[in-house]
């Protein structure tokens, strides 16, 4: 895992999974995957994203949207979280009291927000 999208190597993955729903992060995806690499997207974008064509066409790239998840997937990221295959710390944001859930969502929409945001009782 990458910490930001400046430092990702083009031609450096297999495949990529764009989960925020940020356009940019679906563009900077492209020319980080290999030849015949796929394309994960996620992230419901809010505004219009841009595929670039002649890179997903030269590289015959598989572009792929999906929307929900299996039950073994969960217990799979589930197994990655506890043996430590995968750090969770770096996808969390910053938490929000359910009284404050306004705040949250205007943090989300001007961008502020790095990771996930929580939303607490």
């Amino acid at each position: 895992m990458v910490a930001a999208v400046s430092e990702v190597a083009p031609d450096s993955y297999d495949a990529a999974i764009e989960c925020v729903g940020h356009a940019e992060l679906v563009q900077a995806c492209q020319p980080a995957l290999r030849a015949q690499g796929r394309l994960v997207i996620s992230g419901a974008c809010a505004e219009p994203t841009t595929i670039e064509p002649i890179t997903a066409l030269l590289k015959e790239l598989t572009i792929r949207y999906s929307v929900a998840y299996r039950p073994d997937e969960f217990v799979e990221v589930i197994s990655a979280f506890s043996d430590g295959r995968i750090d969770p710390i770096s996808m969390i944001g910053p938490t929000f009291g359910l009284d404050r859930i306004a705040d949250a969502f205007d943090a989300v929409r001007s961008g502020q927000v790095r990771g996930r945001v929580l939303v607490t009782r």
